[in-house]
């Protein structure tokens, strides 16, 4: 009994020992934090020097000279309007190269190579992944550019193109890149280039940024399955000369170009010339519950074979013509208020066959003047557009600031409602009568 009890202790004693001596001999490493200029006179000398999640602190002051970020590393300043990075050609203009994934890069300004157009690159995510930029100041032909960039987030920056006066250039671009995130972002003053370019990427977040006074506000080209929600987009730039063909360019607010299945939703598209633009084979994009207002020239257009696009629940209000439609057909216009425009739709194509009701609600027109007999909210006669194209189903009133999916059944459950009443209340005459 003695030995068995001998040997049972001689393995519990052995089987600690060998878990323990792991955990004797592994040190983990904590992150440290670098401070520049006290530690390394240079922010990357700072790199250079750092491990995988380690913090660089960089104190107030300008630093001169681009940085390439190939580890896990935490990139930040200690005053974001007095740490000052300006750039130079030794990156071909970009400021911040970022090649590893999981890189943080915060409260910051960086500011490009004078007069260095596109080529002047405030970050640049290239070929990397979960990787994040906040709170910094750019002043750059290009602030932030994602290459081949997955799940990577831009959040709460300030993007200026001042003094940037060429064109090509922009706030933000996405490159073949996908599932981004960019949100709470202040665009504005690329007075020759965009707010943001959407290149060949997909499924990508534009979330609750204020894009405006740039020459076109957001283009989306040859880019699929993006969500634009919730953007406040404007501008007061309008109308400028050509030099190539010697014609008149507008900018716009929202360009879609050979691109399908995005989501434009609850996004406020104000005083741009032209205020969302669906060109060149576009398909089956939704248009949802946004503010589109004071477009001198048109509110919402479909142009060369933008078809099987669904625009529904949007205020169309105070533009030149509410929705234009050249060479395009087999679009969905219903559940929209049109209000105070000068033409509500204007149709170039004598061909062009669009629907402007869904078989049961069309779309509230301020011009309309038919009659509402039966009191049930939908005009007795049609809304005629042309000898293609008409409104079976107008309604009478505004529509409120509802998403569509939430108007259409509250509008079948006031029908019935009412239904029911009326009933009730011809029950209730009877009654007293008798």
């Amino acid at each position: 009994m003695g030995d068995k009890r001998a040997t049972i202790m001689l393995v519990l004693v052995l089987c600690f020992a060998v878990f323990a001596i792991p955990q004797i001999g592994v040190v983990n490493a904590q992150a440290k934090t670098i401070v520049v200029p006290n530690d390394y006179t240079t922010i990357q000398e700072a790199i250079d020097n750092a491990f995988d999640e380690d913090i660089v602190l960089v104190k107030s002051g300008t630093y001169t000279g681009s940085v390439v970020i190939n580890k896990s590393i935490t990139l930040v300043g200690e005053d974001k309007e007095e740490t000052i990075i300006l750039g130079d050609w030794s990156l071909n203009g970009t400021i911040v190269l970022v090649q590893h994934n999981g890189v943080v890069v915060k409260n910051l300004t960086m500011k490009a190579v004078y007069n260095s157009g596109p080529s002047g690159r405030g970050i640049h995510f290239l070929h990397v992944q979960n990787c994040q930029v906040l709170d910094c100041i750019f002043q750059c032909g290009i602030g932030v550019w994602l290459y081949g960039a997955f799940d990577n987030v831009v959040i709460n920056n300030q993007i200026i193109g001042k003094g940037v006066s060429m064109p090509n250039t922009a706030g933000i671009k996405l490159q073949h890149s996908q599932r981004n995130t960019i949100n709470g972002n202040d665009i504005r003053g690329y007075t020759h280039g965009y707010g943001i370019i959407f290149d060949s990427s997909t499924d990508n977040y534009l979330v609750g940024n204020q894009i405006s006074n740039n020459y076109h506000e957001i283009l989306i080209r040859d880019s699929n399955n993006n969500n634009i929600e919730d953007n406040n987009v404007s501008t007061s730039l309008s109308i400028f000369m050509s030099p190539t063909d010697q014609g008149m360019l507008e900018s716009y607010g929202i360009r879609i170009q050979n691109s399908s299945s995005n989501k434009i939703v609850g996004n406020s598209v104000l005083a741009c010339p032209k205020g969302i633009r669906i060109v060149s084979f576009s398909s089956h994009n939704l248009i949802e519950n946004n503010t589109i207002s004071d477009s001198c020239y048109n509110g919402l257009e479909f142009v060369e074979n933008a078809n099987y696009n669904q625009v529904t629940a949007n205020t169309i209000m105070d533009n030149w013509a509410g929705v234009n439609f050249w060479n395009s057909s087999y679009n969905i216009i219903y559940n929209n208020n049109f209000i105070n425009n000068e033409v509500s739709i204007s149709i170039y194509s004598i061909d062009d066959r669009n629907f402007f009701d869904n078989g049961t609600i069309g779309n509230y027109w301020n011009k309309y003047a038919g009659r509402d007999n039966d009191g049930n909210g939908i005009g007795e006669t049609p809304f005629i557009i042309d000898v293609n194209n008409q409104d079976n189903f107008p309604l009478i009133n505004i529509i409120p600031e509802l998403s569509s999916w939430m108007i259409v059944p509250l509008f079948a459950a006031g029908m019935f409602a009412a239904l029911i009443s009326r009933k009730k209340l011809t029950k209730l005459r009877k009654y007293t009568k008798s």
